[in-house]
């Protein structure tokens, strides 16, 4: 979970700007041993304390950017 991404490819979200360079080298390296799912959010989403990925009984995204690994459906 992270902050959507402006025109330029820049996150609203300071601490998702700062993850991204980690997160991409992972990804191309370790993509092929792992799914890979991403959910880019809006900023006056992410604001709503009610909003869906807040609450969701499933993901409980507390902050962004948010990593969740999964392994036979167990966080």
């Amino acid at each position: 979970f992270t902050g959507s991404l402006n025109e330029d490819g820049i996150s609203w979200c300071p601490d998702c700007n700062e993850s991204a360079p980690i997160i991409k080298y992972m990804l191309e390296n370790y993509t092929n041993k792992f799914e890979y799912y991403s959910y880019y959010i809006e900023r006056p989403i992410w604001k709503d304390m009610a909003n869906e990925y807040r609450v969701d009984s499933y993901f409980k995204v507390s902050s962004v950017p948010t990593l969740i690994y999964y392994s036979e459906g167990v966080e």
